[in-house]
C-alpha cells in the first residue's frame, strides 16, 4: 500500500546512511547528499557538481512524499515470543531475534520437546496425535496441554508466513537492485560504497506507467564514479559485482570470487524459479497465454519472482562468461520468465499498433525455466537461439542468451513522485487522489467528492464514479 509519509534522514554519519540504504529504497537525492558529505578525495570537479546539483534538488532531508522509503518489512513475532515465554516456563527466549524465522523455528522445536513431542514432529502433528489419543480414551488431554499445542500450531503458521514474506521481500529487492541488500557496507571503501549505494538507489526506483522502455539505472553519475574506480586501488570489485554483474567487472575478481558468485546467482535463480513453478498453477488459464493481469489475481508476487529470476539469470550468465565457462551454457540454459502486464498497458500498446512483447512470446514457446532447472526438460543456448529465430527475436540483443545491448546513458536527475506509476507534482494532492481511488479506478471511497478543479488532466467514467488519468483517448 502506498502511503503519504514524512521522510527524515540524517547525514551526521553519511557512511551509516549509505550502508543502511542498501537494504531499502533510498531516494537518489538523499544518496547523492550523503556521498557529497563523505568528501571522497580526488573526485573530478564535474562529478562533484553533478552530485551537488542532484543533492540540491530537494532543499532538505525532511520532506513529504507519496512513496515509501522501504520495501515492505516482515512483521516480527514479538507478541508470539512473549506468549511463548509465558506459556513455557524456563524456555530461553531472545526477543531481539523476533524477526528471524530460523531462530523462531528453533524455539518452536524446543517447546514441542518440552511437551513430549517426538523429534522432527510439527506442532500440527503433535496436536493431531493428542486429539486422536483423546478420542480413543487413552489420554485425558488436559486443557493446559491443548492450549499450548494450539498456540504452537499458530506459532508454526506465523513462522511460515514470515518465511514466505521474507523470501518475497528479498525477491522484490533482487528484481530491482540484484544483490545490493547482501553487500556488506563495512567491507567497502568510501568510493566503492558510494558507487554501490548510488547504483542501488537508481535501480530501486519505481517503474513509470509509460509505453516504451523504462529508465536505466546506470546514468551519468554512475558512469563517472565507475571511471574513477577503474583508476583507483583498493576498490571492492566483489561488492560491485553484486549490483553490476557485468563481464568486465566479474573479470576483475579472483577465481574463488567468481565461483562464489556463480553459485550465489544460481542459488537465487533456483529459489525464484521454484516459487514461480508454484505460482504458475494458481494463474487462471486466460492469463497464461498472453500474461495479462486479470482482476482479483495477485500479480505482485509473480512479477517480483519473475524479476528476481531474470536479474539473477543475467548475472549468472555474465559470471559464467567471465569464468570461461560459456560453453556449459550450450547444454544448460533456462529461459527468462515473462512478467504479467497490466491490461490497460497492453491495450495501449495495441492501440499503438504493437503486439505481445518478445519475452512473452518466447516464454510461451520454450520450456518453463523451473522445469529446465528441475531436469524435467532439457534446454541449452542453441535451443533458445533456434526458437528465437523462428519468432523473429534477436536472442542476444534481448538478453535471452547473453547481456542486453547497451543503451544510451542518461543524465542524472531525481526520480519523480509516483502513484501507481503515474507522475504527480504534489504529494499531498496525490494522497487525496489515491484515497479517492483516482489512480487505480477502484470503486468506493470519496471519489464523488473530488472538486472539478482537481480534474484537470483526468477523466471520469460514464457513470461519474471512476476517475482515470488521461493518457490516450478512451476506447469506444
Amino acid at each position: 500500500m502506498i502511503t503519504r509519509e514524512k521522510r527524515v534522514a540524517s547525514i551526521e554519519d553519511p557512511r551509516t546512511f549509505l550502508e543502511e540504504s542498501l537494504g531499502r529504497r533510498a531516494a537518489t537525492p538523499d544518496v547523492a547528499r550523503a556521498i557529497v558529505a563523505l568528501e571522497i578525495p580526488g573526485l573530478p570537479v564535474p562529478l562533484r557538481r553533478e552530485l551537488e546539483q542532484l543533492a540540491g534538488s530537494r532543499s532538505d532531508f525532511s520532506f513529504e512524499t507519496s512513496m515509501p522509503s522501504d520495501f515492505e518489512r516482515v512483521v516480527a513475532a514479538d507478541d508470539q515470543l512473549r506468549t511463548l515465554e509465558r506459556l513455557f516456563d524456563g524456555l530461553d527466549v531472545d526477543h531481539t531475534r523476533a524477526g528471524e524465522p530460523s531462530y523462531l523455528e528453533g524455539r518452536l522445536v524446543v517447546a514441542l520437546t518440552m511437551l513430549g513431542a517426538p523429534a522432527g514432529a510439527s506442532a500440527l502433528d503433535a496436536l493431531r496425535a493428542r486429539a486422536e489419543l483423546a478420542r480413543a480414551g487413552n489420554a485425558p488431554s488436559p486443557g493446559a496441554l491443548h492450549k499450548r499445542l494450539r498456540f504452537l500450531r499458530r506459532f508454526e503458521q506465523k513462522i511460515e508466513r514470515m518465511r514466505l514474506n521474507t523470501e518475497f521481500r528479498q525477491a522484490q529487492m533482487q528484481a530491482k537492485s540484484r544483490l545490493a541488500h547482501a553487500v556488506g557496507g563495512r567491507d567497502c571503501d568510501d568510493l566503492t560504497l558510494a558507487f554501490v549505494s548510488y547504483l542501488a538507489a537508481r535501480a530501486n526506483r519505481r517503474s513509470m506507467f509509460l509505453f516504451g522502455a523504462q529508465s536505466r539505472a546506470f546514468d551519468s553519475i554512475s558512469e563517472a564514479l565507475h571511471a574513477v574506480m577503474r583508476e583507483r586501488e583498493g576498490v571492492n570489485w566483489f561488492a560491485v559485482a553484486h549490483v553490476m554483474p557485468t563481464t568486465p567487472v566479474i573479470g576483475r575478481l579472483s577465481v574463488a570470487e567468481r565461483g562464489s558468485l556463480i553459485g550465489l546467482f544460481h542459488e537465487q535463480m533456483v529459489v525464484s524459479a521454484n516459487r514461480l513453478g508454484v505460482l504458475w498453477s494458481s494463474l487462471p488459464e486466460r492469463m497464461r497465454e498472453e500474461m495479462v493481469m486479470v482482476r482479483d489475481v495477485d500479480s505482485s508476487r509473480w512479477n517480483a519472482y519473475a524479476g528476481s529470476f531474470n536479474t539473477m539469470r543475467s548475472a549468472w550468465i555474465a559470471a559464467m562468461r567471465a569464468a570461461d565457462l560459456e560453453d556449459a551454457l550450450d547444454a544448460y540454459l533456462p529461459g527468462k520468465a515473462a512478467r504479467l502486464m497490466a491490461s490497460d498497458l497492453v491495450w495501449g500498446y495495441r492501440a499503438l499498433g504493437e503486439e505481445l512483447h518478445e519475452d512473452t512470446r518466447m516464454f510461451s514457446a520454450l520450456p518453463h525455466p523451473w522445469t529446465v532447472i528441475a531436469g524435467e526438460a532439457e534446454q541449452g543456448r542453441n535451443d533458445i537461439i533456434a526458437k528465437a529465430t523462428t519468432l523473429s527475436v534477436d536472442a542476444l540483443a534481448t538478453g535471452w542468451v547473453g547481456p542486453r545491448s547497451p543503451t544510451p546513458i542518461e543524465i542524472a536527475r531525481a526520480e519523480p513522485e509516483l502513484v501507481h506509476g503515474i507522475a504527480i507534482a504534489d504529494p499531498a494532492l496525490a494522497a487525496r487522489l489515491r484515497r479517492a481511488g483516482a489512480f487505480s479506478g477502484k470503486t468506493g471511497g470519496a471519489r464523488a467528492d473530488l472538486p472539478d478543479t482537481l480534474m484537470l488532466g483526468w477523466e471520469r467514467a460514464a457513470n461519474g464514479t471512476a476517475v482515470y488519468p488521461v493518457v490516450h483517448p478512451a476506447p469506444e
